[in-house]
């Protein structure tokens, strides 16, 4: 819908969507039923109507999809292959073959780009939450690196890149309790240390945001470019993540679309600067 007021449905189903929108072109997973493996999709179009969409071949159980220096990263298993292992296709043009590469890693998170090439967490043991990140070049060489998050134990959900520092995702589940907690460090490999608001309070995080000013936690949470950390003042606890559109944020709290000015919503500081003095100045609401 254009104006979060009225929606059309597109296709009604008993089984399981995932759907991802990259370099204009939308695609989406779909499976019969929730454990089942998934048929993939894309189409890349206005009139978006689901006969238009056009399967592709050879991938199932797709986790992430992501667009990066001209080409389309899609993570997912492999028809040929055991499902339980990813592999990473690759397409210049999805209406041709693409390559694969074959990770042999099993359950991933989403694809993200960083400035390292297209990038997943996966993993992680328990006793040491040791959790692993795998980076795809440009040349299409894989690397893997090794990442610690202190006392956390269960597999790191998402990585990103903003301003300096590698920022993830992960949670702790504690019975009857689950933790979400967002780490960050200047360099993928590593020691991951907790985010903290006004150094006392853990920046929790079940999905961010990046955008040109910002990074963005659906728990309220956002991060300026001079890496300082504020809280909204009126949060929402978000059920997916933040999108970003003609200066306004998008979200759903369960199956509520709400919609928000960027000023209004984060209460923004500016930051202005005189004789060597910084003058902070709050942002109308």
């Amino acid at each position: 819908s254009t104006d979060l007021l009225s929606w059309q449905s597109l296709k009604t189903s008993n089984g399981k969507f995932s759907i991802w929108c990259v370099n204009g072109t939308w695609f989406i997973a779909y499976s019969t039923a929730i454990a089942s493996p998934s048929t993939a999709y894309y189409y890349s179009g206005e009139n978006m109507n689901f006969s238009n969409f056009v399967t592709i071949n050879g991938i199932s159980s797709v986790s992430g999809v992501a667009y990066w220096n001209g080409k389309y990263y899609i993570n997912g298993s492999d028809t040929s292959l055991e499902q339980s292992k990813s592999s990473m296709f690759i397409y210049t043009d999805l209406s041709q073959i693409p390559t694969i590469l074959h990770l042999n890693i099993g359950a991933s998170g989403q694809l993200s780009v960083l400035p390292d090439g297209v990038a997943f967490c996966y993993g992680g043991t328990p006793a040491y939450s040791q959790y692993g990140i795998v980076v795809v070049d440009a040349q299409n060489s894989v690397s893997t690196y090794s990442v610690t998050l202190t006392d956390y134990n269960a597999p790191a959900t998402s990585i990103q890149y903003f301003n300096g520092y590698y920022y993830m995702t992960t949670y702790k589940n504690t019975p009857p309790t689950i933790s979400h907690t967002l780490f960050r460090s200047t360099t993928l490999n590593g020691s991951y240390s907790k985010v903290k608001y006004n150094n006392t309070e853990e920046v929790t995080a079940t999905n961010i945001t990046i955008t040109d000013d910002y990074l963005i936690t659906v728990t309220g949470y956002y991060i300026d470019k001079e890496n300082n950390v504020y809280k909204q003042a009126n949060p929402i606890k978000a059920t997916v993540p933040i999108l970003v559109s003609n200066n306004k944020y998008y979200t759903m709290v369960n199956t509520t679309a709400y919609q928000s000015n960027i000023a209004a919503s984060a209460t923004l500081p500016k930051v202005s600067t005189a004789s060597g003095l910084y003058t902070y100045i709050k942002a109308k609401s």
